[in-house]
């Protein structure tokens, strides 16, 4: 079985992103853009569909200069289908939803 095939690795790591809280894209890989649906709730759109909605999201994400500390947080991923995917950042302290500095995704599948 061959680990490549329409010019993307069959398994593993299928699209990666890393944007900022306005949804603009630092880097990517396989992603279309990032879209900005209110405070610290994103959707991020896949370039080229995945061939089914069963893949795995990891989010990390921070907010820098808040205090004398930065801040981290709780990442959720919601309504994953083969074209986006919905992530939520809500602060570590008081689980509000919270813009953070940056965002990276990883999908594998």
């Amino acid at each position: 079985m061959s680990l490549w095939q329409d010019g993307y690795q069959r398994w593993g790591n299928q699209a990666w992103v890393k944007f900022n809280s306005s949804g603009g894209i630092n880097d990517d890989r396989n992603i279309s853009s990032v879209s900005d649906n209110g405070t610290g709730k994103f959707t991020v759109y896949i370039d080229v569909n995945l061939a089914s909605s069963h893949y795995g999201v990891c989010a990390d994400g921070r907010r820098d200069n808040v205090g004398d500390n930065e801040a981290s947080f709780n990442s959720s991923i919601s309504n994953e289908s083969t074209s986006s995917f919905k992530v939520g950042c809500q602060d570590n302290n008081d689980d509000g939803y919270r813009d953070p500095t940056w965002v990276a995704c990883i999908v594998v599948r």
